[in-house]
């Protein structure tokens, strides 16, 4: 997949800089051009009832393409009506930079490039370096696991909310690609009465759903979370922006006595005890403030990604249930079809941004509609800076075609660990290495 990854920075004047950190080799793509673009500027302020988002992206485009080797990578590609798939990802390290609406971004014809689903904008990170080693790549054999946490509530209309929320995923899952997937969802609610529905629901073929009660404290929660081993992890929730960022929930006792939510989760509560081994692919964080502003920039889903998860989509302000239902229901329909049409053994490098896109657009109106609105720029995307691949799985194999496979990657990695022993140049034995690994990880594919 083609991307360009350009870098922002702050010296210590407090100068906001970037530079194209890919593609690599381009002139002076390295060189440092300040960006000239501040929130504070009234391209940014987009007052109501009128916005103009137009006017926003056409001055970070013009900011962008000030920088001679962006120009020259994107200016052609930003003149096609028609253009080629291309991720633009930005890595900011900058909170000046962090607050500017990036997905407002508009091609020479003034169109939004978040909008186009051959131009998806991410904002990428990669995880600390505390972290050490993260998973870079998966083997997936359906069905697609999803845990999806109902932990939100209001005194005043908690009960329809939930079934609201919930009923924004279920539309997801009784779609025809869901089924031809395969999808297990658990779901794990503070509202009782929500247990009825889904148990007495008849779901499509291929579809599967359970419902437990939040009870207990936070590690409760967490070991139900990792025991359920999601690949997508759906979060409704009350999100804070404060200086440590954290999800509230409520549990069964919560909802009882009329109280708050008890259940504050933060980001390395996640990473540490909720998901230890790297189950999860994305979260989901249905939750006001969940991508807001902090002083340093790190907000929650900016630190879940620090913490080594692959992609996680936050809000930068409060949304109404409206919205937060569309970007669950096209969120997961888009995921579900990328998955269903990879053929086995196939190796898919992930765009987060795409899957968003089909979001955006519904938010908006429509593309002709999305200039008088922001609304669609709420939900930011992060995504580790490294790609991330998924790698299509076989089902259940024959206990012949089992073993025969098995003795195919022995044999290979026999003669890989011989071809090393030979007297060739480190270059010869990394290509040579490259090819083996590759042929035995098609055929472990095959067998998981």
């Amino acid at each position: 997949m083609s991307r360009t990854l350009i870098r922002f920075q702050e010296d210590e004047e407090g100068k906001v800089s970037f530079h194209l950190e890919e593609p690599r080799g381009v002139a002076n793509g390295g060189r440092l051009v300040k960006l000239k673009s501040l929130p504070s500027d009234t391209e940014f302020l987009m007052p109501l009832p009128s916005p103009d988002v137009r006017k926003a992206g056409m001055r970070l485009r013009d900011d962008l393409l000030s920088h001679e080797a962006v120009k020259s990578v994107l200016g052609a590609w930003l003149d096609m009506a028609d253009r080629p798939l291309q991720s633009l990802h930005l890595q900011i390290d900058t909170s000046p930079a962090e607050a500017l609406p990036w997905e407002s971004l508009v091609d020479t014809q003034g169109d939004f490039l978040a909008l186009d689903a051959n131009a998806p904008i991410a904002r990428v990170l990669p995880p600390d370096q505390v972290q050490g080693a993260v998973k870079r790549e998966v083997v997936f054999t359906p069905p697609l696991r999803i845990t999806c946490v109902l932990g939100a509530w209001w005194d005043d209309g908690g009960a329809r909310e939930q079934a609201l929320e919930w009923g924004s995923l279920e539309a997801a899952i009784r779609s025809p690609e869901a089924q031809n997937l395969g999808v297990s969802v658990s779901v794990f609610g503070c509202d009782p009465d929500l247990k009825a529905a889904i148990e007495t629901a008849n779901f499509p073929p291929n579809v599967s759903v359970t419902w437990a009660p939040i009870v207990g404290n936070a590690l409760a929660l967490l070991k139900r979370i990792r025991d359920s081993r999601p690949h997508l992890l759906h979060l409704f929730a009350h999100g804070s922006g404060e200086e440590v960022p954290l999800l509230r929930i409520s549990t069964v006792a919560d909802v009882e006595a009329g109280k708050g939510g008890s259940i504050e989760l933060n980001a390395r509560d996640f990473r540490q005890e909720g998901d230890p081994n790297e189950s999860v692919w994305a979260i989901a964080l249905n939750a006001c403030n969940s991508a807001s502003m902090s002083s340093d920039a790190k907000n929650l889903a900016n630190r879940l990604v620090r913490w080594g998860f692959p992609a996680v989509i936050g809000m930068r302000e409060p949304v109404t249930t409206v919205e937060a239902r569309e970007m669950s229901q096209h969120f997961y329909a888009a995921a579900f079809e990328t998955l269903a049409s990879l053929p086995i053994s196939a190796r898919h490098e992930v765009e987060w941004a795409r899957f968003l896109q089909r979001v955006r657009v519904h938010i908006a109106g429509g593309s002709a509609a999305a200039c008088n609105t922001k609304r669609w720029l709420v939900p930011l995307l992060y995504a580790r800076t490294e790609p991330f691949t998924i790698i299509r799985g076989q089902g259940a194999l024959s206990d012949e075609t089992r073993r025969r496979l098995q003795g195919e990657v022995e044999q290979l990695k026999k003669e890989r660990d011989a071809a090393m022993q030979h007297p060739l140049s480190d270059l010869l034995k990394a290509q040579m290495r490259a090819e083996f690994d590759a042929q035995i990880q098609h055929l472990e594919a095959q067998l998981v």
